[in-house]
């Protein structure tokens, strides 16, 4: 383990209880991005390992897919790291049994990763990822004030200063963040929106005065905002569209060329859960954007809606933390990845 995290500080994140700035010591991604370190440690601490492989009913690979790459020197596709994905690979075809299903931890976009991973969910293999493909977990927010201990509740709504927080930023590909700006730039109406957000922990305050996040259709189908967003109890506004042959998606009317992506299905894009992710969100129909015709509707929205939705968000939250402490009682995103996991892939 020491050799795929070499170079990053986190080996005492594996072997004792690990917080924020430990995460820090890493790089920006292991305290605002990543959560493989914190779930491959809950692993550790939650499974059952024997010794011969035969009577293992998966097989964890202990490489962590983000980490190997040193996220400041080659994040995309890892490929200044292909001699040791080859070297993993004959070490899984030589030692392992093909027969069991191994699991990969790589918390970042699908498309981000080495092929060495994208070739394992190819043979049938669980890939840890944020998504839409594998099995989806959230991103990691180690805000130490959202931590269950700490936590002192969402603010109620009626008590929020800002009604909109639009802080995203815009490029030639991104066509529905171009003409969300076109919108907001027009708009004279009384809500407040918030389009310049601060850095660091002011930001989240940002979020937690704000009774919707925009969630524009970024450059990937994963967007951190979205999470964070729920984390805060800001209810995330998205764009729907119906796409022939994938149903409905919050991903969309995005030409991004160094990505080869489509939209995907809103199930497939996001943690599996026992409520639609319409019940959290306030779903603004693309053809409404393009007529002009977004902020209109979102002021429009009936408070009471929006109540609800704030409430059902404040009751599903937990599942979209990772809870540092381990509370046993605690149905966090950790707890969520692994009945997905059972359900989805071990129970035949």
């Amino acid at each position: 383990v020491r050799d795929y995290i070499q170079g990053n500080n986190l080996v005492d994140c594996l072997t004792k209880s690990c917080d924020a700035d430990t995460l820090a010591k890493g790089g920006p991604q292991y305290d605002d991005y990543m959560a493989e370190v914190i779930i491959f440690r809950k692993l550790l601490a939650s499974l059952r390992f024997v010794s011969d492989v035969k009577d293992a009913s998966l097989v964890l690979v202990p490489v962590l897919g983000v980490s190997t790459v040193n996220f400041r020197r080659c994040r995309n596709y890892g490929r200044c790291r292909d001699d040791w994905y080859e070297e993993l690979a004959d070490l899984i075809e030589e030692t392992s049994d093909a027969s069991k299903k191994h699991l990969f931890l790589s918390s970042q976009d699908f498309d981000q990763n080495h092929d060495f991973f994208k070739q394992q969910h190819e043979k049938g293999n669980i890939l840890i990822s944020l998504g839409p493909r594998g099995l989806v977990v959230p991103s990691l927010n180690a805000e130490s004030a959202l931590q269950p201990s700490r936590f002192p509740g969402c603010k109620p709504l009626g008590e929020r200063n800002n009604f909109l927080l639009a802080n995203f930023g815009t490029r030639d590909w991104l066509t529905d963040r171009q003409t969300i700006n076109k919108s907001l730039d027009a708009y004279s109406g009384n809500k407040s929106v918030i389009r310049v957000a601060p850095e660091g922990r002011e930001s989240q305050d940002t979020e937690m005065d704000s009774v919707l996040t925009l969630c524009a259709p970024g450059d990937l189908p994963f967007q951190k905002r979205f999470y964070d967003a729920l984390l805060h109890c800001s209810i995330p506004v998205v764009l729907k569209r119906e796409v022939e042959g994938v149903g409905k998606t919050y991903w969309s009317n995005v030409d991004y060329v160094n990505i080869d992506e489509s939209p995907h299905k809103v199930v497939d894009s996001y943690p599996r859960l026992d409520f639609p992710y319409s019940e959290i969100v306030v779903e603004v129909d693309g053809s409404t954007l393009e007529s002009g015709k977004m902020m209109e509707y979102l002021e429009n929205l009936p408070w009471q809606a929006l109540e609800a939705k704030y409430k059902k968000i404040n009751e599903v939250r937990p599942q979209f933390l990772y809870d540092f402490d381990g509370k046993k009682s605690m149905h966090d995103a950790f707890s969520v990845m692994l009945e997905t996991l059972w359900q989805n892939y071990m129970v035949k």
